[in-house]
């Protein structure tokens, strides 16, 4: 995995989640904190991103490729659009990570908002 600094609230950063569906109506100060917040991950085909039981506190929004989510080893669905969201049960209950998510495509980059 290769993991960005924290990113700058640029125009051009802005403007790229604000095209997300989850972001689209927040206004443009706003943007520029949760953007602020926020690093681009790259993993590898294979790479584990959660693990479940694990802790974390990081919330993941698929930017390309395609992410399988499993819970004991069995296949629960397949994120593959951009803006797909994973990792936010963690940050909403508090509890260990409940779902593994592996990489299933070539390659994948997802943003990470602490």
């Amino acid at each position: 995995m290769k993991e960005t600094d924290y990113l700058h609230p640029t125009k051009e950063n802005i403007a790229r989640l604000k095209s997300l569906p989850l972001f689209c109506d927040l206004e443009e100060d706003k943007l520029g904190l949760i953007v602020s917040l926020s690093k681009i991950d790259k993993f590898l085909p294979g790479e584990v991103i959660i693990k479940e039981g694990s802790e974390g506190r990081w919330i993941y929004i698929l930017v390309s490729g395609a992410i399988d989510i499993r819970k004991n080893n069995t296949s629960l669905c397949t994120l593959r659009r951009c803006g797909d969201l994973f990792g936010e049960m963690f940050l909403l209950s508090e509890k260990e990570r409940c779902a593994t998510a592996d990489l299933t495509a070539k390659s994948l980059s997802t943003m990470l908002i602490q």
